[in-house]
């Protein structure tokens, strides 16, 4: 696995596998806040999974997602239904 070599390259062998449950946003979302201020969104690369379709209700009154090493095509994407959920781009971080 190229992205564990590299890990180990820099950290040593010391990483260890951790099996984990994954919970999808959407499931959870609703019965558990009544209010969300902000909604941080780093998923290396997956950002289009789940912001590139509609969002759970309550809706974040902010919401800060990593761009950068995604296509430009995937950008759109995520800023059409963004867009089309209310939002407005405030700024933009390299």
């Amino acid at each position: 696995m190229k992205q564990r070599d590299e890990v180990e390259a820099v950290f040593g062998t010391w990483l260890e596998e951790v099996p984990f449950d994954v919970v999808r946003l959407r499931d959870v979302w609703p019965r558990t806040w009544a209010r969300v201020d902000v909604l941080v969104v780093d998923v290396e690369g997956a950002e289009p999974n789940i912001l590139a379709s509609p969002l759970p209700r309550p809706l974040p009154r902010l919401i800060l997602w990593e761009h950068y090493h995604l296509s430009r095509r995937n950008q759109l994407r995520i800023e059409e239904s963004l867009k089309t959920q209310g939002y407005t781009e405030l700024a933009r971080f390299k």
